[in-house]
């Protein structure tokens, strides 16, 4: 029974490992075809920081990879609005958002690692984005950030 045990460890690190590889495979190929700055890239960095937070508990990776892609979801946002100068821009909302999912995100890694003010401020920045943009299918998302606040109280 122990040696089952084992194997089925050894078969989940395993996983753990080519899910971890496949998406920095992809990460890589990505920001090769579409540089840096793309809305796609900031998804892999948020997958690869949730797999660092929930999967192998290293809290320092998952907010690396959380704060790269808040960094380029931000472009983003930013060249939108520039470019088509419209703040009614579904596709605007949309990264503003992803921003605020990625914000809620680096709340519950501080809040992990007992930095409660970084956590805060994280939490309180999403709400205030959730507020301009949220509509009825997104408020399971403000939940989750009342709740990440509500921990800390």
């Amino acid at each position: 029974k122990i040696r089952l045990k084992a194997l089925e460890m050894q078969r989940a690190s395993l996983g753990d490992k080519n899910f971890l590889d496949s998406h920095l495979e992809e990460l890589s190929a990505r920001q090769e075809a579409l540089g840096k700055d793309h809305h796609s890239i900031a998804e892999i960095l948020n997958t690869i920081g949730l797999f660092f937070h929930h999967k192998v508990n290293d809290q320092n990776r998952a907010l690396e990879h959380h704060k790269e892609a808040l960094r380029v979801l931000r472009v983003c946002s930013q060249s939108r609005r520039v470019r088509e100068n419209d703040q009614s821009d579904p596709q605007n909302i949309s990264v503003e958002t992803e921003i605020a999912v990625t914000l809620t995100d680096i709340g519950n890694v501080n809040f992990k690692q007992n930095n409660y003010d970084e956590a805060m401020g994280a939490y309180v920045e999403a709400l205030d984005i959730f507020k301009l943009t949220e509509n009825s299918s997104e408020s399971h998302r403000v939940s989750a950030v009342l709740r990440g606040i509500n921990r800390m109280r």
